[in-house]
């Protein structure tokens, strides 16, 4: 069936129903929680408040078609502008109203999905593929998601979906290639970074993720020769939906516009350059503190970067975005209690902020408060059982616990429905080789798993795990060779830092420890 036929039909059957047993009821709608808008210029006020009449003197006949414009253009008012949730409200209000209008179902899931709520995602998304599914937009989105729900087969279906349409499609691409690292599959990850460069010559950041993989399979001059190469610019993705949010905004907007693609390119400095003008433009602008913080951030300048945080939450006391990323850098600088309370009150304003739930329950368990970590984790794996993060800390909270056994049957379990990541069969294989519960400890199965992980892959995780293992059945000093072979390959390659834990197994190997620790944060 063509694409235009789609709707064609949605459009019938809606037809349908309603000549059928009298009018169809219109749809139920949410009502809007109107934000405050003092911190906005007169001019973006005056822009909104024009959109809310237009919703509000809308007469109860108007057409629903009708009504779902209305409802989709303040929605997309309040997304340029950062009010995600009043957009949210619209944007559902919008898709109720006009199910056949794609827009709305993408922007919808858009939000739901950058506020970690990866069902109402999913739900949006596929609402619009019902539309049309051969838009580029919407599918680039719904790989994403796929990603970020860790369901890897159908996120590469996506990917290659995408690059077969368009084989410059530099969405298609670097989703590809995200794939392909979770699966450790380093000589595709090349293939696909190679050609983003290739199209976008700019995007010089990639030269680090391509010094990885190059790495990875053995190729250390491949890899200082990138590294050489690394500069700040990101990977322009094409979206005709987000376009559309840029140019509503004005003012000092336009400047912020400006300065969040050079943020997103990886221009981390010209981005904090032009936010600070921004802030100089507009000192009562909330979003502008925070996003030069965000800059600062990624420079390592984290007092500033908490300063700028601090003013805009002075200046918007309810800023969620604000309160969650001061809880990001005051973790970096192992403040983990001021972190922690950073993400509850975030919380608060946004129970369903993913992010904010998962670093929560980081900080818990770093505070030595494992059985609170394990409940957070647990929350989150019961709400989405495809989150293999919170799987990870839901394992590694059990093992904090002493709870091996369990902490081996959620592996083993994560492994099953992950079979083509080494994340978990990694862990597995420490658990089997380090653990004190005798039913759980199996040093020999552990030593065939990390072989298999170190021949398929060898990452320096893998080795450190392949001589625990060899330790664990007597081979300290297979063990210590391979460690040493390792570091010294890695001092060979310019990357002597990322042996740190190898050297640290290895002085414990050397005075006869058997591995007791899994070694995982």
């Amino acid at each position: 069936m063509s694409r235009p036929s789609r709707a064609l039909v949605a459009a019938t059957l809606l037809a349908l129903v309603a000549s059928c047993g009298g009018e169809t009821p219109p749809p139920a709608l949410e009502e809007l929680q109107r934000p405050v808008l003092d911190r906005l210029e007169a001019s973006v006020r005056t822009q909104i408040e024009t959109a809310l009449e237009a919703v509000e003197s809308l007469p109860a006949a108007a057409p629903a078609p009708e009504k779902g414009k209305a409802w989709g253009a303040l929605g997309r008012l309040y997304d340029a502008y950062e009010f995600p949730a009043a957009a949210a409200t619209c944007y559902r209000n919008a898709r109720a109203l006009a199910p056949e209008e794609l827009q709305w179902h993408y922007y919808s899931g858009r939000l739901a999905r950058a506020a970690g709520d990866l069902t109402a995602a999913d739900a949006a998304l596929a609402a619009a593929l019902a539309v049309d599914g051969g838009d580029p937009a919407v599918r680039a989105e719904l790989g994403r998601l796929r990603l970020d729900q860790r369901r890897l087969e159908e996120a590469a279906e996506v990917a290659d979906a995408l690059v077969a349409d368009d084989p410059a499609s530099a969405a298609g691409l670097l989703l590809r290639a995200q794939v392909a690292v979770e699966r450790r599959d380093w000589r595709q990850a090349r293939s696909d970074y190679e050609r983003l460069l290739v199209l976008q010559p700019g995007a010089d950041r990639l030269h680090r993720l391509l010094a990885v993989a190059c790495r990875e399979l053995g190729d250390g001059e491949c890899a200082r020769g990138h590294l050489a190469l690394e500069g700040s610019g990101g990977v322009r993705l094409e979206d005709p939906y987000l376009a559309t949010l840029t140019d509503l905004r004005s003012g000092v907007n336009s400047v912020l516009d400006e300065a969040l693609t050079l943020y997103q390119e990886g221009d981390f400095e010209s981005a904090e350059k032009l936010f600070a003008e921004a802030v100089a433009l507009d000192p009562g602008n909330a979003r502008a503190h925070l996003d030069r913080g965000s800059a600062l951030k990624e420079l390592g300048r984290l007092e500033e970067a908490l300063a700028q945080f601090d003013e805009a939450l002075r200046l918007q006391p309810t800023y969620a975005k604000a309160l969650y990323n001061r809880g990001v850098v005051l973790a970096a600088q192992g403040d983990d209690a001021a972190a922690l309370a950073a993400y509850e009150q975030t919380l608060e304003l946004d129970p369903r902020h993913g992010e904010a739930r998962f670093n929560r329950a980081n900080a818990l368990r770093r505070l030595g408060r494992p059985a609170e970590a394990l409940a957070a984790y647990s929350d989150l794996v019961a709400e989405d059982p495809a989150n293999g993060r919170a799987r990870l800390g839901r394992a590694v909270a059990l093992l904090d616990l002493g709870r091996d056994g369990e902490a081996l049957a959620a592996l083993e379990e994560s492994d099953r429905l992950f079979p083509r990541s080494p994340t978990f069969k990694n862990l597995i294989a420490r658990v089997l080789v380090t653990s004190a519960d005798p039913q759980v400890r199996d040093p020999a199965r552990g030593l065939v798993l990390a072989q298999r992980l170190a021949m398929a892959a060898p990452t320096v995780e893998h080795v450190e795990t392949l001589a625990m293992a060899q330790a664990a059945v007597g081979d300290f000093q297979g063990a210590i060779t391979n460690l040493e072979r390792t570091l010294a390959e890695l001092k060979r390659t310019g990357r002597s830092e990322a042996g740190t834990p190898l050297a640290r197994r290895l002085e414990e190997l050397r005075a006869g420890r058997p591995p007791r620790d899994p070694g995982i944060d």
